[in-house]
């Protein structure tokens, strides 16, 4: 998992512990298995990282998962009884949502829970899955931005998406595509609030799947080049829509962008002084990079520099704001306008406005439900009757235009200085005061008047 500055975090199975990687370097345990001093760690399996910097490990022997904040406090926060009624038991794959919530999946229990921030278990799904289709062996598991979760059943051979108000539905079995089966799915990961994407560890291939249910198969194996694509284990998406996964059988990982264009960025090599063996787990950081951990080899690497230079690059921005309205307008340079469009209508867009005088930063997230081209004008709808046009001009030069005519502050707007961070995607943001001075490449400055 990685954090917002860059933090990596590895839970090690064999060492009973997770460590810390800065991205200066330095290594620190975050826990071992002395757990909270109480209740034991043992055989940890999955990890990840809230907004917040909490970081959370399972511990698939011990029956229990961790959190551990970014003061060192370490605390169990649900062991092997579960909500108190269904148990857990093997604890696997942990995802957490833009709440705090904490999903779990209980792969020897055939079950999902979610534990609230205050501590509140709940079980949201179990091997009944979802009445019709079974659930059996839940392993790996991720979260939309709009609080939806995705489950997928190891042995069952399909993927659930469990809605925030716990609806479940099955969204692709061992049927796949209908031409090519899904057999053993591993790792989940959505790009958004749209795509979602699952690894076939037996089938060996990887399917993505859309919100209105299409299915296509990314990648499979043979892949025509040596060596081949056996045993695709974790799978990540980066803020571009690049999809990448890791090959436990083949010792390599793949890169598959947004056209269907595949490479392969990691072999047994390794780095060329240091072997790469069995990877297990992926993640990615807002600049496109990706991390890699390798059971086989014992070890973890990075992968730099895979993703070309965005070029969402600044030219003017202003905002007008009320007492219980803002609008804001960005105008960036060199951007594609299909790809920004498809960036907001899969990963969504939020504005955070912070400031003195303000009780607390308030987000306002844009998840757009669609986006119309409509050849001049591309235009999204998020969910609370925001809005967010898209306007061509000259050359290939966009004009962003945003509207929040629903939310109020207090106190108002006008009478603070406030500091807006606009953020597009996963991998483009900014923060800056009313100078409007840029603070570096890829970063949008919001000046109030």
């Amino acid at each position: 998992a990685v954090d917002g500055s860059g933090n990596v975090y590895v839970a090690a199975f064999d060492g009973d512990n997770a460590l810390k990687v800065t991205p200066g370097g330095a290594i620190t345990t975050v826990i071992d298995s002395t757990g909270d001093g109480t209740h034991k760690l043992s055989g940890p399996g999955d990890i990840a990282v809230d907004g917040s910097g909490n970081v959370y490990v399972t511990g698939l022997m011990s029956d229990n998962v961790f959190r551990i904040t970014p003061a060192a406090a370490i605390a169990q926060i649900i062991d092997s009884r579960g909500d108190g009624t269904h148990g857990l038991d093997g604890p696997y794959g942990i995802a957490v949502d833009s709440s705090g919530n904490v999903y779990v999946a209980g792969l020897y229990s055939n079950n999902v829970f979610k534990v609230t921030a205050a501590g509140v278990v709940t079980q949201t799904i179990n091997g009944a899955g979802d009445g019709t289709h079974a659930l059996q062996g839940p392993h790996g598991i991720a979260m939309d931005s709009s609080g939806n979760a995705y489950v997928a059943g190891r042995y069952s051979n399909n993927v659930f998406k469990i809605t925030a108000a716990g609806v479940v539905t099955q969204i692709i079995d061992g049927a796949g595509d209908g031409t090519h089966t899904l057999d053993g799915p591993w790792g989940v990961a959505v790009y958004g609030a749209a795509n979602v994407y699952v690894t076939g560890f037996l089938s060996n291939n990887a399917f993505k799947i859309t919100s209105t249910g299409t299915i296509t198969q990314l990648i499979a194996s043979p892949r025509g080049d040596n060596p081949r694509l056996f045993g695709p284990s974790g799978i990540a998406v980066d803020g571009f829509g690049n999809v990448s996964l890791a090959a436990m059988n083949s010792n390599n990982a793949y890169m598959v962008t947004p056209t269907g264009t595949i490479t392969r960025l990691i072999d047994s090599s390794g780095d060329g002084t240091h072997n790469f063996s069995s990877p297990y787990g992926i993640a990615t950081d807002a600049a496109g990079n990706i991390y890699l951990t390798a059971s086989g080899s014992n070890n973890a690497f990075k992968l730099s520099g895979l993703v070309p230079p965005q070029t969402f690059v600044h030219l003017r921005a202003n905002t007008r704001v009320a007492s219980s309205m803002i609008r804001l307008q960005a105008v960036f340079d060199a951007s594609p306008l299909g790809d920004l469009g498809q960036v907001l209508s899969d990963d969504g867009l939020s504005v955070v406005v912070s400031g003195a005088g303000l009780p607390a930063p308030e987000r306002m997230t844009f998840l757009a439900l669609a986006c119309f081209d409509q050849g001049r004008v591309i235009e999204c709808v998020g969910t609370k009757g925001e809005e967010a046009r898209l306007l061509k001009r000259k050359g290939s030069a966009v004009k962003l235009r945003i509207t929040a005519p629903h939310r109020s502050f207090s106190p108002s707007l006008t009478s603070t200085a406030a500091t807006f961070d606009l953020s597009i995607g996963a991998g483009l943001s900014g923060s800056q005061s009313t100078t409007c001075k840029v603070r570096g490449k890829g970063m949008v400055a919001l000046c109030p008047k």
